[in-house]
């Protein structure tokens, strides 16, 4: 890179693509886009503000202004009314539709990524917290997960801490918000990917439930809720279930490709896959293809989302712009 590409820009845009005519459609520039499948709207960040863009009327409104913020789909409450994140020590909540920031606690240990996940239910709040060492002037390591309960008000912490240098952790719940599932993936140390599964009963002493190593030789492994009990795992290029009460998997079949975004999509049993040729393929939880659409866009290709209500499929680009 030359010293006057150094001085180039990054340019996000977001787009639709409607499956009924194949026509794509720019929406607005912006990244870090989260839809509101119910309401046909879309949360997204753009010049350090929050916006909301309502597909009916084709426009946006203004919702937090000074927004840093690190935030994803499920910092959205499932009746899509509240959305939660972390900023300047704070665990903030906002109202959607009055547009009012509501404080749930402060810290100055809270953690921004990964960032805070509501229950399925809209009871509960999972967020992280990176502990001082004894000298109280560095932080460690290590993240504590904590529970916040919106009917008392008040968090609960797992007695249990996590390492984080050299992992990647992820929070969930299952069964009817009645357990937790933490996810860590790190290099093993003879070679190839760790993926340690434990599962928390969710109550006012959390203890460990469940457990689950997977082993593989790749990175590419991803892991969704596929029901109050099932665990839909992506492991390298095969996929299979795992049920967290009987401990038991399902015997994994071959997701072939090599597939640069993979995501389930949300209230669908279905998953929405990138190929590096921006063809875009629904595929069901057994890894099947059943349907297939090529995006007109020679820009890469970020994000991707897909809603079966409005037959539409959502991307946002990033595209570097020189100087």
């Amino acid at each position: 890179m030359t010293d006057e590409e150094d001085l180039g820009y990054t340019v996000s845009k977001i787009y639709t693509y409607n499956i009924s005519d194949s026509s794509t459609r720019y929406i607005t520039n912006g990244f870090s886009p989260i839809t509101l499948l119910n309401s046909n709207k879309l949360l997204y960040q753009y010049s350090n503000q929050l916006w909301l863009y309502d597909f009916s009327i084709g426009d946006s409104i203004l919702l937090a202004d000074n927004f840093f913020a690190f935030v994803n789909e499920y910092c959205l409450s499932p009746d899509e009314n509240y959305f939660v994140f972390v900023n300047d020590s704070s665990l903030n909540r906002i109202n959607i539709q009055t547009k009012e920031i509501n404080t749930l606690l402060k810290s100055n240990q809270l953690v921004e990524i990964p960032a805070p996940k509501y229950s399925d239910d809209g009871k509960y709040l999972l967020y992280l917290t990176n502990p001082v060492r004894r000298n109280d002037l560095t932080y460690s390591d290590s993240v504590y997960v904590n529970i916040y309960n919106f009917n008392s008000r008040t968090s609960t912490r797992l007695d249990t801490i996590f390492k984080i240098s050299g992992n990647s952790i992820n929070t969930g719940f299952i069964d009817n918000s009645k357990k937790i599932y933490i996810t860590r993936q790190n290099e093993g140390e003879t070679g190839g990917w760790i993926v340690k599964i434990l599962i928390y009963n969710n109550s006012s002493a959390p203890d460990l439930f469940a457990k689950r190593t997977i082993y593989s030789s790749t990175y590419d492994n991803k892991i969704w809720k596929l029901d109050e009990n099932t665990m839909l795992v992506l492991e390298g290029l095969s996929i299979y279930q795992y049920n967290i009460i009987s401990d038991q998997a399902t015997v994994p079949k071959g997701f072939m490709g090599f597939w640069e975004k993979v995501r389930k999509i949300k209230n669908l049993d279905s998953l929405i896959v990138l190929s590096p040729i921006n063809t875009i393929e629904i595929r069901n939880i057994y890894g099947e293809k059943e349907e297939e659409y090529s995006l007109n866009t020679k820009e890469e290709i970020d994000w991707i989302d897909y809603s079966a209500k409005f037959k539409y499929i959502l991307f946002q680009t990033t595209k570097y712009h020189p100087q």
